[in-house]
C-alpha cells in the first residue's frame, strides 16, 4: 500500500501440484471438486500477504433413466432424464433425439416423424414418453445445456432400445381320415396346413412341428411316424407350411405347431398351437396293377 515493488508472486491451486511464481498463470484441474487457490505475494521489504479464492471445478452431465430397454411396438416407454446435473447453473434446455436403425448399418433420425414413434407429453422437458410403432433397434440421445456448456447422452453410437416384433398368430388345420383323408387308401397319413397362421408385421415366419403321444411325450421321426411326401399333395413343400405325416401306429397324438417371424432374436416373437388327432387304421392299401384283371 505504500507504494513498494512486489518481490515475488507464488500461485498455490490446492491440488498437490507444482506451485507457480509467475504474473499469470493457466492451470488445468484433472478432477471435479473444489479447490482453495492461493496467490501468497513478497514485497522487497519482505512484507507478506496473501489471497484466497475457492474455486469449484465441475462438468455438465447428462444422465438418463431408461424404465426398460426392450419393449413391445406401440407399448408406452418414459425415459427420465432429471438425474443429469450441471455444477455451474442450473440446466436449461433438454434435447431429446431419437435414431432407427437400417439394415445398412446406417441411421435415420425419427423423433419428429408421426409414423414412426409418438410422443407423448412435452418432447422438451426433463422426461420424454414414446410409443415405438415398428419393431426394431433405436438409438436415444439426450442433451442438456445450463447456457455455457452441453453435454449428450450416450458418448457412443451405439443401439440402447429395442423394440420386439409383433407376435405371430400361429393356427392349422388337418386332414385325415375317415371324414377328410389326404388318400382314402391311405388312413395312415394326415395333412397339417398352417396356411391360416399370419404374422400383423408381414414378416416372413419360420414353421416348426412337433409330435407328442398321449403321455405328452415327444416323438422322434422316424418312430411311431415319419414325414410324408410321395403323395402328391404332400410333395414340393419347402417352407413347412403344410406338411403330411405317416403314422405306423394308431393311437391319440397331439401336435403342435411353433411359429416365429424370421428376425433377429432380440426382437423375434414366437406363438403356439396344438391339436389332438386320433389315427384308427395304418393299414394302407397297396395297388398292385398287375393284379387288375
Amino acid at each position: 500500500g505504500d507504494g513498494t515493488q512486489v518481490k515475488t508472486k507464488e500461485w498455490s491451486f490446492g491440488d498437490g501440484g507444482s506451485k507457480e511464481k509467475t504474473d499469470t498463470v493457466i492451470h488445468k484441474y484433472s478432477a471435479e471438486g473444489k479447490y482453495q487457490l492461493t496467490l501468497a505475494v513478497t514485497d522487497n521489504g519482505n512484507r507478506k500477504d496473501r489471497k484466497f479464492l475457492n474455486v469449484i471445478v465441475g462438468s455438465i452431465a447428462a444422465r438418463v433413466l431408461f424404465a426398460k430397454t426392450i419393449a413391445e411396438p406401440d407399448e408406452l416407454i418414459e425415459f427420465d432424464g432429471s438425474s443429469s446435473r450441471s455444477d455451474q447453473g442450473a440446466i436449461t434446455s433438454y434435447v431429446w433425439k431419437i435414431y432407427s436403425s437400417k439394415t445398412d448399418g446406417s441411421e435415420e433420425e425419427i423423433t419428429d416423424l408421426q409414423n414412426k414413434i409418438e410422443i407423448v407429453g412435452k418432447k422438451d422437458g426433463s422426461s420424454l414418453r414414446v410409443r415405438f410403432k415398428d419393431p426394431g433397434a433405436y438409438r436415444l440421445t439426450l442433451t442438456v445445456s445450463n447456457g455455457t456448456a452441453s453435454a449428450t447422452y450416450p458418448s457412443d453410437n451405439k443401439s440402447n432400445i429395442v423394440v420386439k416384433s409383433r407376435k405371430p398368430r400361429a393356427n392349422f388345420a388337418v386332414r385325415s381320415c375317415p371324414d377328410n383323408c389326404v388318400d382314402p387308401a391311405k388312413p395312415s397319413v394326415i395333412e397339417l396346413d398352417a396356411g391360416s397362421s399370419f404374422d400383423p408385421d408381414k414378416d416372413e415366419l419360420i414353421y416348426a412341428w412337433n409330435v407328442f403321444d398321449a403321455q405328452n411325450t415327444e416323438l422322434e421321426k422316424g418312430g411311431s411316424f415319419d414325414e410324408e411326401n410321395t403323395i402328391r399333395a404332400c410333395s414340393n413343400n419347402k417352407t413347412l407350411k403344410k406338411i403330411c405325416l405317416r403314422f405306423t401306429k394308431t393311437g391319440k397324438y397331439k401336435i403342435r405347431l411353433t411359429l416365429k417371424d424370421k428376425l433377429p432374436e432380440s426382437i423375434q416373437q414366437t406363438d403356439t398351437f396344438e391339436k389332438d388327432v386320433t389315427i384308427n387304421s395304418v393299414v394302407d392299401v397297396e395297388w398292385d396293377p398287375n393284379l387288375v384283371r
